[in-house]
Protein backbone atom coordinates (compact mmCIF):
# COMPACT_ATOMS: atom_id res chain seq x y z
CA UNK A 1 0.00 0.00 0.00
CA UNK A 2 1.54 3.36 -0.99
CA UNK A 3 1.70 6.20 2.06
CA UNK A 4 2.83 9.63 1.78
CA UNK A 5 4.66 10.34 4.70
CA UNK A 6 2.66 12.95 6.80
CA UNK A 7 -0.49 13.21 4.19
CA UNK A 8 -2.56 10.36 5.47
CA UNK A 9 -2.19 11.79 9.43
CA UNK A 10 -2.81 15.12 8.24
CA UNK A 11 -5.60 13.96 6.00
CA UNK A 12 -7.08 12.27 8.81
CA UNK A 13 -7.61 15.16 11.11
CA UNK A 14 -9.90 17.31 8.30
CA UNK A 15 -13.60 17.12 8.68
CA UNK A 16 -15.28 14.39 6.75
CA UNK A 17 -12.12 12.69 6.47
CA UNK A 18 -12.66 8.72 6.36
CA UNK A 19 -9.63 6.64 8.38
CA UNK A 20 -7.91 4.24 6.09
CA UNK A 21 -8.25 0.76 7.61
CA UNK A 22 -5.55 -0.03 10.12
CA UNK A 23 -3.76 -2.88 9.06
CA UNK A 24 -4.03 -5.55 5.76
CA UNK A 25 -3.90 -4.56 2.61
CA UNK A 26 -7.06 -3.64 0.19
CA UNK A 27 -8.53 -6.54 -1.70
CA UNK A 28 -11.62 -7.82 -4.10
CA UNK A 29 -13.55 -8.52 -0.91
CA UNK A 30 -17.13 -7.04 0.24
CA UNK A 31 -16.82 -3.55 0.94
CA UNK A 32 -16.22 -1.83 4.35
CA UNK A 33 -19.69 -0.49 6.09
CA UNK A 34 -19.86 2.93 5.64
CA UNK A 35 -18.12 5.17 8.06
CA UNK A 36 -19.76 7.94 9.91
CA UNK A 37 -18.33 11.09 10.97
CA UNK A 38 -19.52 12.95 13.93
CA UNK A 39 -18.78 16.49 13.98
CA UNK A 40 -19.71 18.87 17.04
CA UNK A 41 -22.27 21.45 16.05
CA UNK A 42 -22.20 24.92 17.97
CA UNK A 43 -24.48 26.53 19.00
CA UNK A 44 -26.40 28.60 16.74
CA UNK A 45 -26.01 32.37 16.69
CA UNK A 46 -28.56 34.72 16.28
CA UNK A 47 -28.02 36.93 13.39
CA UNK A 48 -30.69 40.18 12.64
CA UNK A 49 -32.52 38.71 15.27
CA UNK A 50 -33.04 35.14 13.36
CA UNK A 51 -31.87 32.03 14.99
CA UNK A 52 -29.59 30.07 12.22
CA UNK A 53 -30.15 26.75 11.93
CA UNK A 54 -27.18 24.24 13.16
CA UNK A 55 -24.86 23.85 10.87
CA UNK A 56 -22.01 21.01 10.74
CA UNK A 57 -19.08 23.48 9.81
CA UNK A 58 -17.65 26.42 11.08
CA UNK A 59 -16.14 29.31 9.48
CA UNK A 60 -13.03 28.69 11.81
CA UNK A 61 -13.27 24.62 11.15
CA UNK A 62 -12.84 25.41 7.22
CA UNK A 63 -10.09 27.97 7.69
CA UNK A 64 -7.87 25.25 9.39
CA UNK A 65 -9.37 22.48 7.13
CA UNK A 66 -7.87 24.34 4.55
CA UNK A 67 -4.80 25.18 5.68
CA UNK A 68 -3.77 21.40 6.23
CA UNK A 69 -4.00 21.27 2.58
CA UNK A 70 -3.30 24.88 1.56
CA UNK A 71 0.17 23.96 -1.52
CA UNK A 72 -0.85 26.47 -3.41
CA UNK A 73 -0.60 29.52 -1.86
CA UNK A 74 2.21 31.69 0.63
CA UNK A 75 1.24 31.49 3.74
CA UNK A 76 1.21 34.99 3.89
CA UNK A 77 -1.35 34.77 1.14
CA UNK A 78 -3.61 32.43 3.00
CA UNK A 79 -3.32 34.69 6.21
CA UNK A 80 -5.09 36.75 3.73
CA UNK A 81 -7.98 34.90 2.44
CA UNK A 82 -8.77 33.92 6.02
CA UNK A 83 -8.61 37.21 7.60
CA UNK A 84 -11.24 38.63 4.72
CA UNK A 85 -13.46 35.36 5.53
CA UNK A 86 -13.48 36.67 9.11
CA UNK A 87 -13.86 40.16 8.24
CA UNK A 88 -17.18 38.92 5.93
CA UNK A 89 -18.26 36.55 9.20
CA UNK A 90 -18.30 38.80 11.52
CA UNK A 91 -20.28 41.63 10.18
CA UNK A 92 -22.74 38.87 8.77
CA UNK A 93 -22.86 37.94 12.80
CA UNK A 94 -23.08 41.54 14.36
CA UNK A 95 -20.17 40.89 15.38
CA UNK A 96 -18.85 44.65 15.63
CA UNK A 97 -15.19 45.24 16.79
CA UNK A 98 -14.32 47.06 19.25
CA UNK A 99 -10.76 48.50 21.02
CA UNK A 100 -10.27 45.03 22.62
CA UNK A 101 -10.03 43.34 19.11
CA UNK A 102 -6.64 44.93 18.63
CA UNK A 103 -5.03 43.92 21.80
CA UNK A 104 -2.15 41.13 21.24
CA UNK A 105 -1.22 41.18 24.39
CA UNK A 106 -3.92 40.27 26.92
CA UNK A 107 -6.11 37.97 24.64
CA UNK A 108 -8.36 40.52 22.79
CA UNK A 109 -7.65 39.43 19.59
CA UNK A 110 -7.60 35.94 20.27
CA UNK A 111 -11.21 36.14 22.16
CA UNK A 112 -12.40 38.12 19.28
CA UNK A 113 -11.45 35.28 16.71
CA UNK A 114 -13.15 32.73 18.53
CA UNK A 115 -16.43 34.15 18.25
CA UNK A 116 -16.12 34.83 14.75
CA UNK A 117 -14.93 31.75 13.96
CA UNK A 118 -17.61 29.69 15.80
CA UNK A 119 -19.87 31.15 13.50
CA UNK A 120 -21.27 28.25 11.24
CA UNK A 121 -19.87 28.32 7.74
CA UNK A 122 -23.43 27.67 6.20
CA UNK A 123 -24.81 30.56 7.44
CA UNK A 124 -22.76 33.04 5.04
CA UNK A 125 -25.12 32.37 1.76
CA UNK A 126 -24.73 34.88 -1.36
CA UNK A 127 -27.78 36.95 -0.15
CA UNK A 128 -25.79 37.62 3.48
CA UNK A 129 -22.55 38.20 1.69
CA UNK A 130 -23.86 40.60 -0.52
CA UNK A 131 -26.15 42.54 2.53
CA UNK A 132 -22.72 42.41 4.55
CA UNK A 133 -20.77 44.32 1.56
CA UNK A 134 -23.55 46.33 0.44
CA UNK A 135 -24.18 48.02 3.77
CA UNK A 136 -20.51 48.42 4.31
CA UNK A 137 -20.44 50.08 0.96
CA UNK A 138 -23.61 52.51 1.59
CA UNK A 139 -22.20 53.26 5.21
CA UNK A 140 -19.08 55.32 3.71
CA UNK A 141 -21.54 57.33 1.04
CA UNK A 142 -20.66 54.53 -1.88
CA UNK A 143 -17.25 56.46 -2.12
CA UNK A 144 -14.61 54.55 -4.34
CA UNK A 145 -12.19 53.48 -1.51
CA UNK A 146 -15.04 51.29 0.08
CA UNK A 147 -15.89 49.82 -3.13
CA UNK A 148 -12.40 48.68 -3.38
CA UNK A 149 -12.12 47.36 -0.21
CA UNK A 150 -15.60 45.62 -0.16
CA UNK A 151 -14.52 44.16 -3.33
CA UNK A 152 -11.32 43.10 -2.46
CA UNK A 153 -12.49 41.45 0.65
CA UNK A 154 -14.83 39.11 -1.35
CA UNK A 155 -12.34 38.36 -3.66
CA UNK A 156 -9.74 37.42 -1.19
CA UNK A 157 -11.66 35.67 1.11
CA UNK A 158 -12.66 33.45 -2.47
CA UNK A 159 -9.38 32.21 -2.86
CA UNK A 160 -10.73 29.72 0.29
CA UNK A 161 -12.69 28.33 -2.53
CA UNK A 162 -10.27 28.22 -5.20
CA UNK A 163 -10.44 24.97 -7.62
CA UNK A 164 -6.84 23.98 -6.31
CA UNK A 165 -7.53 24.20 -3.08
CA UNK A 166 -10.78 22.54 -2.98
CA UNK A 167 -9.45 19.80 -5.24
CA UNK A 168 -7.49 18.57 -1.97
CA UNK A 169 -10.27 18.75 0.65
CA UNK A 170 -11.92 15.95 1.87
CA UNK A 171 -15.43 17.32 1.50
CA UNK A 172 -17.30 19.91 -0.35
CA UNK A 173 -18.31 23.17 1.58
CA UNK A 174 -20.77 25.18 1.11
CA UNK A 175 -20.42 27.62 -1.44
CA UNK A 176 -21.75 31.22 -0.45
CA UNK A 177 -20.12 32.87 -3.90
CA UNK A 178 -22.53 31.84 -6.29
CA UNK A 179 -24.89 34.89 -6.55
CA UNK A 180 -21.62 37.91 -5.19
CA UNK A 181 -21.00 40.05 -7.77
CA UNK A 182 -19.22 43.82 -6.82
CA UNK A 183 -16.98 45.38 -8.72
CA UNK A 184 -14.74 47.26 -7.50
CA UNK A 185 -14.04 51.25 -7.84
CA UNK A 186 -12.11 52.33 -10.02
CA UNK A 187 -8.73 52.73 -9.10
CA UNK A 188 -7.07 56.31 -8.92
CA UNK A 189 -5.09 57.58 -11.40
CA UNK A 190 -1.25 58.01 -10.74
CA UNK A 191 -0.60 61.72 -11.33
CA UNK A 192 2.03 62.60 -8.91
CA UNK A 193 2.41 65.78 -7.11
CA UNK A 194 6.38 65.53 -7.66
CA UNK A 195 9.09 65.81 -10.48
CA UNK A 196 11.12 62.68 -10.70
CA UNK A 197 13.76 63.48 -11.75
CA UNK A 198 14.19 66.40 -9.63
CA UNK A 199 14.04 63.62 -6.79
CA UNK A 200 16.76 61.58 -8.49
CA UNK A 201 18.69 63.63 -8.31
CA UNK A 202 18.87 64.89 -5.21
CA UNK A 203 18.35 61.20 -3.80
CA UNK A 204 21.96 61.05 -5.78
CA UNK A 205 23.04 63.99 -4.28
CA UNK A 206 22.11 63.24 -0.29
CA UNK A 207 21.92 59.57 0.02
CA UNK A 208 24.43 57.99 -2.52
CA UNK A 209 27.15 59.59 -0.07
CA UNK A 210 25.92 60.01 2.99
CA UNK A 211 23.04 56.86 4.24
CA UNK A 212 24.20 53.75 1.78
CA UNK A 213 20.91 51.74 3.31
CA UNK A 214 18.52 54.19 1.79
CA UNK A 215 20.04 54.62 -1.27
CA UNK A 216 19.81 51.30 -1.63
CA UNK A 217 16.41 50.75 -0.61
CA UNK A 218 15.35 53.82 -3.15
CA UNK A 219 17.31 52.45 -6.08
CA UNK A 220 15.81 49.02 -5.73
CA UNK A 221 12.31 50.53 -5.67
CA UNK A 222 12.70 53.27 -8.17
CA UNK A 223 15.18 52.04 -10.54
CA UNK A 224 13.85 48.32 -10.52
CA UNK A 225 9.88 48.54 -9.77
CA UNK A 226 10.40 45.98 -6.59
CA UNK A 227 7.81 46.35 -4.16
CA UNK A 228 8.81 46.82 -0.17
CA UNK A 229 8.72 43.25 0.53
CA UNK A 230 10.23 42.29 -2.60
CA UNK A 231 13.02 44.48 -2.06
CA UNK A 232 12.99 43.45 2.00
CA UNK A 233 13.75 40.15 1.13
CA UNK A 234 16.19 40.18 -2.30
CA UNK A 235 19.32 38.70 -1.81
CA UNK A 236 23.04 39.19 -2.74
CA UNK A 237 22.59 36.00 -5.11
CA UNK A 238 19.61 37.08 -6.65
CA UNK A 239 21.69 39.64 -8.52
CA UNK A 240 22.67 38.52 -11.96
CA UNK A 241 25.13 40.23 -13.12
CA UNK A 242 26.20 38.30 -15.63
CA UNK A 243 22.91 38.36 -17.63
CA UNK A 244 21.96 41.46 -16.35
CA UNK A 245 18.97 40.35 -14.50
CA UNK A 246 17.82 40.40 -10.71
CA UNK A 247 15.22 37.41 -9.53
CA UNK A 248 12.22 38.45 -7.92
CA UNK A 249 12.67 34.96 -5.62
CA UNK A 250 9.67 35.59 -3.05
CA UNK A 251 6.79 38.31 -4.86
CA UNK A 252 3.31 39.45 -4.19
CA UNK A 253 1.93 36.50 -6.81
CA UNK A 254 2.99 34.09 -8.82
CA UNK A 255 3.50 36.39 -12.07
CA UNK A 256 5.65 38.76 -9.54
CA UNK A 257 7.90 35.89 -9.25
CA UNK A 258 9.90 36.76 -11.92
CA UNK A 259 13.52 37.89 -13.51
CA UNK A 260 14.00 41.80 -13.88
CA UNK A 261 16.04 43.58 -16.47
CA UNK A 262 18.44 45.80 -15.25
CA UNK A 263 20.96 48.15 -16.89
CA UNK A 264 24.87 47.90 -16.34
CA UNK A 265 25.06 51.16 -14.25
CA UNK A 266 22.58 50.05 -11.89
CA UNK A 267 24.84 46.97 -11.40
CA UNK A 268 27.79 48.46 -10.90
CA UNK A 269 26.28 51.16 -8.50
CA UNK A 270 24.98 47.81 -6.33
CA UNK A 271 28.55 46.12 -6.81
CA UNK A 272 29.89 49.41 -5.59
CA UNK A 273 27.59 49.11 -2.29
CA UNK A 274 28.38 45.53 -1.83
CA UNK A 275 31.19 44.60 1.11
CA UNK A 276 32.48 41.45 2.28
CA UNK A 277 30.45 42.49 5.73
CA UNK A 278 26.96 42.62 3.40
CA UNK A 279 25.32 39.37 4.74
CA UNK A 280 23.33 37.42 2.58
CA UNK A 281 20.50 40.41 2.34
CA UNK A 282 20.65 43.43 0.10
CA UNK A 283 19.13 45.66 2.88
CA UNK A 284 20.71 44.94 6.37
CA UNK A 285 17.93 44.00 8.97
CA UNK A 286 17.16 41.48 10.99
CA UNK A 287 17.06 37.86 10.57
CA UNK A 288 12.86 36.96 9.83
CA UNK A 289 12.18 33.84 11.99
CA UNK A 290 8.90 33.01 10.29
CA UNK A 291 8.34 32.91 6.87
CA UNK A 292 4.84 34.08 6.97
CA UNK A 293 5.99 37.39 9.01
CA UNK A 294 4.72 40.76 7.62
CA UNK A 295 7.25 42.82 9.48
CA UNK A 296 9.80 44.01 7.59
CA UNK A 297 13.19 43.07 7.95
CA UNK A 298 14.65 46.82 7.23
CA UNK A 299 11.93 48.42 8.85
CA UNK A 300 14.15 51.04 10.44
CA UNK A 301 15.28 52.02 6.57
CA UNK A 302 11.56 51.96 5.50
CA UNK A 303 10.76 54.27 8.20
CA UNK A 304 14.04 56.87 7.81
CA UNK A 305 13.32 56.36 3.79
CA UNK A 306 9.43 57.67 4.29
CA UNK A 307 10.51 60.08 6.48
CA UNK A 308 12.62 61.37 3.55
CA UNK A 309 10.71 61.07 0.73
CA UNK A 310 8.03 63.38 2.80
CA UNK A 311 10.85 65.99 3.36
CA UNK A 312 10.98 65.97 -1.00
CA UNK A 313 7.59 67.03 -1.65
CA UNK A 314 6.44 63.12 -2.25
CA UNK A 315 3.06 63.57 -0.33
CA UNK A 316 1.40 60.46 -1.55
CA UNK A 317 -0.38 58.03 0.77
CA UNK A 318 2.08 55.34 0.36
CA UNK A 319 5.33 57.57 -0.71
CA UNK A 320 7.36 54.34 -1.53
CA UNK A 321 4.60 52.63 -4.04
CA UNK A 322 4.76 56.33 -5.25
CA UNK A 323 8.69 55.38 -6.26
CA UNK A 324 7.33 51.68 -8.16
CA UNK A 325 4.80 53.79 -9.89
CA UNK A 326 6.78 56.30 -11.01
CA UNK A 327 9.37 53.62 -12.49
CA UNK A 328 6.39 52.06 -14.36
CA UNK A 329 5.53 55.14 -15.42
CA UNK A 330 8.87 56.18 -17.27
CA UNK A 331 9.18 52.57 -19.08
CA UNK A 332 5.33 53.45 -20.65
CA UNK A 333 6.35 57.15 -21.81
CA UNK A 334 9.18 55.61 -23.68
CA UNK A 335 8.61 51.77 -24.28
CA UNK A 336 4.50 51.82 -23.63
CA UNK A 337 1.94 49.96 -21.37
CA UNK A 338 3.11 46.59 -22.10
CA UNK A 339 6.19 46.86 -21.23
CA UNK A 340 5.27 48.58 -18.52
CA UNK A 341 2.88 46.07 -17.22
CA UNK A 342 6.12 43.61 -17.88
CA UNK A 343 8.59 45.52 -16.03
CA UNK A 344 6.02 45.73 -13.40
CA UNK A 345 5.38 42.58 -13.48
CA UNK A 346 1.32 42.53 -13.82
CA UNK A 347 -0.57 39.71 -15.44
CA UNK A 348 -2.29 42.02 -17.95
CA UNK A 349 -1.97 45.96 -19.06
CA UNK A 350 -5.26 46.63 -16.94
CA UNK A 351 -3.61 47.17 -13.62
CA UNK A 352 -0.54 49.38 -15.15
CA UNK A 353 -3.02 51.62 -17.38
CA UNK A 354 -5.51 52.00 -14.62
CA UNK A 355 -3.57 53.28 -11.69
CA UNK A 356 0.75 52.46 -12.04
CA UNK A 357 1.22 55.22 -15.42
CA UNK A 358 1.00 59.02 -15.47
CA UNK A 359 -2.28 59.59 -17.23
CA UNK A 360 -0.52 63.15 -17.92
CA UNK A 361 1.63 61.82 -20.04
CA UNK A 362 0.38 61.39 -23.62
CA UNK A 363 1.80 60.30 -26.85
CA UNK A 364 0.37 62.16 -31.19
CA UNK A 365 1.00 61.09 -34.05
CA UNK A 366 1.14 64.36 -36.22
CA UNK A 367 1.62 65.43 -40.10
CA UNK A 368 4.23 67.43 -41.27
CA UNK A 369 3.81 71.14 -41.45
CA UNK A 370 1.95 71.99 -44.65
CA UNK A 371 2.30 74.99 -46.67
CA UNK A 372 -0.65 77.38 -47.42
CA UNK A 373 -2.91 76.62 -49.68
Amino acid sequence: MLKVNGWEAAHATLPGAISPPSSGAVTASAPPAPVRVAISVPAAPVLDGTLLAPQSLTVGEYIRACEKVAITCSKTTFRQYANALRWIASRAAGLEATNSKYDYVHGGLDGWRQKVEAVPLASLTSKIVNDVVTKFIMGRNNCPAARRTGSAMVRQAKGLWSRDLLRLLPFDPPNPWEDVRFKAGALPKYRPEFDGSVLHRAATAELRAGNSELWKAYLLLSQVGLRRGEADRLRWKDINAAESKIAVVEGKTKDSVADVNVGPGLLAELNRLWTPDSGDYVLAGFDRTKTDQREYRALKTWDLLIAWLHAHGVTERSPLHALRKEFGSKINAQFGVHAAASALRHKGVQVATASYVDSRRTTVIDIPKLDPI
